[in-house]
């Protein structure tokens, strides 16, 4: 794919359809962080009352809405391989 010059960039780039798009996206970008900060603070907030690490329940939560579990799965396993076989000392 050949790379395009700067005149190139420049002949189509629509200025109108940024103007005409970019308070939609501002709030989406609001919205994401809000949702982000919602998120981690449930996170937390269930990670407290069960006893769990709130970076390890995030992790799991996160996989299975991406539907990575088999992978997050097997990288568990690998990691509990390695302190078994080694220890947890440094």
């Amino acid at each position: 794919m050949a790379k395009l010059s700067m005149a190139d960039r420049e002949a189509i780039i629509s200025l109108e359809v940024v103007r005409e798009g970019v308070a939609e996206l501002e709030a989406l970008a609001r919205a994401k962080d809000d949702a982000a900060e919602l998120f981690g603070a449930g996170v937390e907030a269930v990670a407290v009352k069960a006893g769990l690490e709130p970076a390890v329940l995030k992790r799991y939560v996160t996989a299975r809405v991406q539907d990575k579990t088999q992978k997050l799965a097997q990288q568990a396993a690998q990691l509990q391989l390695l302190f078994d076989e080694f220890g947890r000392d440094a």
